[in-house]
């Protein structure tokens, strides 16, 4: 099962053909649903929101996950029937706030899997390498503990992915964030889990990685796990697309 979070939100939700549920239909605040083959799947991606920063909007799209339960970032897979709605919420946050300084990588294989995989996809995009902050991994934790699929409001970039299922991993969530660089028009920039992820602007990220029990995140699939990833200074700021993401 797969998530993924941002301000300016992207959300994706799966369903297994033995759910006995509706079909989708447009809607402000709750993903629409997609008839897929294994497993029930959410993924959104934002970044806070400014004056200067996109926000405010929620779209809804989906994603179905492969008949090996792993969800496919890529797209669609065989047999599966999608449903796609967009809608609109307010939100709003503050103007990011300088984290903490820290240059010591938290002794966790989980964060530099994180920074690994930013870095090497980064280089792709002519972005400079992000470095570690533990300021920003601390509210990453705090935010992923509270195992609810939804933004924090803070004052920094964030995408946030969680799943269920024996193939998911932090690989398999970062994956879906950057399987949406397919989607993006540099003449007209949307902001997503990708653009976050390559901003160049942004210069340290944190992240955790969390088990969520059933009822939490999901209900009916088991336990979960749950990512947050906080980017400062925060990207997809309207107007620094040409900027700050190659084409």
């Amino acid at each position: 099962m797969l998530f993924g979070v941002g301000t300016f939100s992207l959300l994706l939700a799966v369903l297994s053909t033995s759910s006995a549920l509706p079909a989708g239909k447009n809607c402000t605040r709750k993903p629409d649903v997609d008839v897929g083959t294994t497993a029930l799947v959410a993924n959104v991606t934002a970044s806070p929101t400014s004056v200067q920063s996109m926000g405010g909007a929620v779209l809804a799209n989906v994603q179905p996950v492969s008949s090996s339960s792993v969800v496919s970032a890529s797209g669609s897979s065989g047999g599966s029937e999608t449903v796609q709605a967009s809608g609109a919420s307010s939100a709003a946050s503050s103007a990011a706030i300088s984290p903490t300084a820290s240059s010591s990588l938290s002794a966790s294989s989980d964060s530099q899997t994180f920074l690994d995989l930013h870095n090497e996809f980064r280089a792709l995009y002519d972005a400079d390498a992000v470095t570690w902050n533990d300021t920003l991994a601390s509210y990453a934790s705090d935010a992923a503990s509270l195992c609810q699929f939804a933004h924090t409001g803070g004052p920094y970039g964030e995408n946030l992915a969680a799943g269920v299922g024996g193939g998911y991993n932090i690989t398999t969530g970062f994956t879906s964030w950057i399987n949406e660089a397919s989607d993006y028009d540099s003449s007209n920039p949307q902001a997503s889990h990708f653009t976050q992820v390559v901003w160049k602007s942004t210069t340290q990220i944190g992240c955790a990685v969390t088990s969520c029990a059933d009822g939490t995140v999901f209900t009916g699939y088991g336990d979960s796990v749950n990512i947050v990833c906080e980017y400062y200074p925060p990207g997809n700021v309207i107007g620094a697309f040409a900027s700050n993401v190659a084409a």
